[in-house]
């Protein structure tokens, strides 16, 4: 027997191997993507299920609506403080807030400071708090005369 002579490659087996490797290629692609896909929907799960949100509607005294007020939670904990302001229909919201005690604070110009403190955030919920702000201390209310 001979030495085995190696045939030239065809042009369609070549063809056919240049299909294998793209299809191969995509398969990875698309692996790669549905991995990563993965990894962000567990992440997001993960992250809301360890949080909470707090939101509320600031208002004063005559129950009208405060937009512009500064709301500041603080975690007694750690003294770390996120903030938010109130929208035009004097809504705040703050998400992903870690389960702790808070101090919650809010601050608007012309009224007098409210502070709540021991705020308990728990993990998983959507708590509600409403403030009502006054006016500042020291203010003079005027009354009509009796007579």
């Amino acid at each position: 027997m001979g030495p085995e002579t190696s045939k030239p490659p065809s042009p369609k087996r070549d063809y056919n191997q240049a299909i294998l490797v793209k299809l191969i290629i995509r398969q990875r692609r698309f692996l790669t993507l549905l991995v990563v896909i993965l990894c962000l929907l567990t992440f997001k799960q993960a992250a809301s299920a360890q949080t909470a949100q707090l939101t509320g509607i600031i208002t004063d005294t005559k129950s009208s609506l405060i937009a512009g007020a500064m709301v500041t939670l603080t975690n007694l904990d750690t003294g770390v403080a996120r903030k938010a302001m109130t929208n035009t229909e004097g809504h705040y919201s703050l998400p992903f807030v870690p389960p702790g005690t808070y101090r919650l604070q809010v601050l608007s110009s012309g009224f007098k400071p409210v502070t709540r403190d021991s705020v308990r955030i728990n993990v998983d919920h959507a708590e509600r708090i409403n403030f009502t702000l006054g006016p500042p201390a020291g203010t003079a209310s005027v009354f009509p005369h009796p007579w």
